[in-house]
């Protein structure tokens, strides 16, 4: 009886249970990390295997110390990944990991066993089992048909275009695997093709542009540098057995700039005008960016060289992947030099300063770019000229000049505010200012006018009160030292005085 009862209640248990798992509609997708050490039977790192999760196309390489980090996006919260790992020298091994999203899973150490001498040696071969170096030969059990291709390894992710002096060429490292995730045997070798899916443009190339997988499923290809910077996409593709056609994910090589160029090189400071004349060790940065002679950034690491006139300035630096180098110019002695550049018409030239950069191009022709600032100096106020009439109030315009004491205009960031005081007046014109970086003196720069005139005060009889102005003061906060200036118009002459604060 009691085995009656249980088989007729079994379906309706299993019915129940599939009924929940049908209900969990929970989405727990997301990113699964893994970390691990591969490592020799004795414990010695091994570092350059390669950490494969066939099903997703991610790879990790191991550093030095045989460490490597692998994350792979997962759509449930528990979940089985496969890992092949391998190395040059090693026979291949495979572990099966479980992925919990959002979660670093540290992985026990991976043990590979060096092949011997029916593996393909410690020397390896190069994929065509010559055994003249490079990939490894020979696989460890039989294999499917080829189902997926993965990079596995490259030389280098950028190379330098041609001539420029760095790498040309990379060599990429590529794996064929059937549907289990085991690398093709020569039974099941295929043909890949490698072609340029975009580049440049300048003439790069890829050889050879078709070969066989060796007896562990792996081939190379070399991309060459042609004569344009920019980046190159190399696809491999393959058709197996069945007459699948299988394909890579793009990889994706840099390929950075060629040498200097006259027409692509230039220098420019952080600040024109940077208030240095009276204090030493202000710091102004000096930029120079290179370019070759397609208008792409130059080699990473190109020298540029600085001189200056004036002051100090570093006196070398190095590019960088936007053919930028940046200087520190420093305000010391000399403030000007024998011949310092005519920047500007008629101004005195103290305190210009220029700065030449220099490389070297294509044709080991010196090249230059030079560019002037200037070391402001101390703020300085005066009245350049007054037209008002003591009658009226003293209603009328004041011109003014706000610069340093050779009649520069003073450093980015200078605020000029101009106030009226006295009855029923008030200053209109230049009234609130901020200065920009300027290099040379003029209207708006370091000339400026303001006008005084009457308001809208009104007596008990809604009458114009008489304009009368007691004080007209400039007052200046700057860089180069804060500065006032005021007018007193109370007694029998005007009255100016002028005055320094810190704050």
């Amino acid at each position: 009886m009691q085995t009656r009862v249980s088989r007729l209640l079994l379906p309706c248990v299993l019915l129940l249970v599939a009924f929940v798992a049908g209900c969990d509609t929970t989405d727990d997708s997301g990113i699964a990390t893994f970390t691990g050490r591969v490592v020799e039977a004795d414990g010695t790192p091994v570092g350059g295997a390669n950490v494969v999760a066939p099903d997703y196309g991610i790879t990790a390489v191991t550093n030095g110390q045989g460490v490597f980090t692998l994350s792979v996006e997962v759509d449930s919260s528990r979940q089985d990944i496969a890992l092949d790992i391998f190395a040059d020298g090693y026979q291949e091994t495979s572990r099966s990991v479980l992925a919990f999203v959002d979660q670093d899973t540290r992985i026990p150490e991976v043990v590979l066993i060096r092949r011997g001498s029916n593996g393909g040696g410690d020397g390896g071969g190069d994929g065509d089992g010559d055994g003249d170096g490079g990939i490894d030969d020979g696989a460890d059990e039989p294999s499917g048909p080829a189902a997926s291709i993965t990079l596995v390894q490259r030389s280098s992710q950028s190379i330098g275009v041609q001539s420029a002096g760095a790498d040309e060429t990379a060599t990429l490292t590529f794996i064929v695997l059937d549907a289990f995730g085991n690398p093709v045997d020569a039974d099941n070798g295929v043909d890949v093709n490698f072609v340029i899916g975009n580049g440049p443009g300048g003439g790069e190339f890829i050889a050879p542009a078709v070969k066989r997988t060796n007896g562990s499923g792996r081939v190379q290809t070399t991309i060459s540098s042609g004569t344009r910077a920019g980046t190159v996409q190399v696809e491999a593709t393959a058709t197996n057995q069945q007459g699948t056609v299988i394909r890579s994910l793009p990889v994706v090589v840099t390929i950075t700039g060629g040498l200097p160029h006259q027409e692509h090189f230039t220098v420019g400071p952080q600040q024109f005008n940077f208030p240095g004349y009276d204090v030493n060790g202000v710091i102004n940065p000096i930029t120079a960016i290179v370019g070759d002679i397609y208008a792409n950034p130059v080699q990473p690491g190109t020298a540029v060289y600085f001189t200056t006139n004036a002051g100090i300035v570093e006196g070398a630096g190095t590019t960088d992947a936007l053919g930028r180098t940046t200087v520190s110019m420093i305000s010391a002695a000399p403030r000007t030099s024998g011949d310092p550049p005519a920047v500007c018409d008629g101004a005195s030239r103290e305190g210009y300063a220029q700065i030449t950069a220099t490389t070297s191009d294509l044709n080991q022709q010196t090249i230059t770019a030079t560019t002037s600032v200037l070391l402001s100096a101390q703020t300085e106020i005066v009245f350049t000229d007054v037209d008002s009439d003591p009658d009226n109030g003293d209603l009328g315009n004041y011109g003014f000049r706000v610069s340093d004491r050779f009649g520069h205009p003073l450093a980015p960031g200078t605020r000029i505010a101009v106030t009226a005081d006295g009855v029923n007046v008030e200053a209109v014109g230049d009234d609130q200012t901020e200065l920009g970086d300027y290099l040379c003196p003029g209207p708006g720069r370091t000339d400026f006018l303001i006008s005084v005139v009457q308001g809208d005060e009104t007596n008990e009889d809604d009458l114009p009160l008489p304009p009368q102005l007691e004080t007209l003061t400039i007052r200046v906060t700057s860089p180069n030292g804060n500065a006032q200036l005021t007018r007193y118009n109370t007694g029998n002459r005007p009255e100016i005085v002028f005055e320094r604060f810190d704050q």
